[in-house]
């Protein structure tokens, strides 16, 4: 009896597991997904930008009286500012053009103290440029460039001999700058520059009469840029 009713329960699970294996078997089968590569938008330069800058300079400076000119000393100082521009990158190039322009606010200059007599001061407080740049892309974060404009800066001479003379005289002078620098891409809307330029500012007259000052300057600027894009 018990052998029977084993025989008849073994049956019964063999029957159903051949129902539901041959359900199994009609079930249809899942093909594959196949997923595309993420699609990675390329990377541009093309587009307005505004950004900060500070850096140092150095130089000299050479007074004149007609033809006779002799050097005014050495000038140097800090400066910060901002600059706003517009790159232009044709599509699949690696070349990128753009124009920018740029105002500072510093002290670039120097004291003269002549102990008994007096003394003789000159500043540069503001300056700006406008310029074009031509860069190649290293890869595509990456920009190398060469810049050159035009150039211009306010100056200021001050001269104390006391008993005798206290004056002030400004002028703005105009030259030109160039230079070249490296500018990388560490966002999708953000670059780091190292820049360096070097300016002529000419000669300018001071005092309302005809003693010139001229200046010339190295520059090296570190600056941010925010690119819309």
């Amino acid at each position: 009896m018990k052998l029977s009713k084993t025989l008849t329960a073994l049956g019964v699970l063999a029957i159903g597991l051949g129902v539901g294996a041959a359900q199994a078997a009609d079930l249809p089968v899942r093909e594959p997904v196949y997923k595309g590569a993420p699609f990675v938008q390329a990377q541009t330069w093309t587009g307005a930008y505004v950004g900060l800058h500070a850096g140092y300079a150095w130089g000299s400076g050479a007074a004149s009286v007609g033809p006779f000119t002799s050097d005014n000393g050495d000038i140097e100082g800090g400066f910060g500012g901002g600059q706003i521009g517009y790159n232009w990158q044709a599509p699949g190039a690696n070349w990128v053009l753009g124009v920018e322009a740029d105002v500072s606010g510093g002290d670039i200059g120097n004291d003269v103290t002549v102990p008994g007599v007096g003394s003789a001061s000159t500043s540069i407080n503001v300056m700006g440029t406008v310029r074009g740049r031509v860069g190649f892309l290293f890869t595509p974060q990456t920009l190398v460039y060469t810049t050159a404009g035009f150039a211009w800066a306010r100056n200021k001479v001050d001269i104390n001999v006391p008993g005798l003379l206290v004056a002030s005289s400004s002028a703005t002078h105009t030259g030109w700058a160039a230079g070249a620098g490296i500018e990388h891409a560490f966002a999708p809307n953000w670059t780091a520059r190292l820049e360096y330029l070097h300016t002529d500012y000419g000669t300018e007259t001071y005092f309302n009469s005809p003693v010139g000052l001229s200046a010339d300057t190295d520059q090296v600027r570190v600056g941010i840029n925010y690119l819309f894009r």
